[in-house]
């Protein structure tokens, strides 16, 4: 594993981090700004299910810990690639900017 492997994965915890919660509503929503971040929870939702199917370290081995932390990373790349899909209105534009670049490799 290379030394920067360690300061990725800190730096996709971080990223992690930025996740909000989900609210359930019943009502459409029509703000831009609520679509936004409701697509980027449901994002954030999604690499929580996808870290979990991440089958945990098969022994107390640097091989077997470096096997799972790649799959970590694999994970948080595309989960970077999700988020970077998606398109923010003008008026989160610099946040979602700034969420982009926790990270960047």
């Amino acid at each position: 594993m290379r030394p920067a492997r360690g300061a990725q994965i800190l730096a996709m915890a971080l990223l992690l981090g930025a996740c909000g919660g989900s609210e359930d509503r019943a009502e459409p929503m029509l703000d831009p700004a609520e679509a936004f971040r409701s697509a980027l929870s449901a994002e954030c939702q999604n690499v929580r299910f996808d870290r979990d199917a991440v089958a945990a370290p098969t022994g107390p081995t640097a091989r077997a810990l470096a096997v799972y932390l790649e799959a970590n990373l694999e994970v948080e790349r595309a989960y970077r690639r999700r988020i970077a899909a998606l398109r923010p209105p003008p008026a989160l534009a610099d946040e979602h900017a700034a969420l982009l670049e926790v990270g960047r490799e």
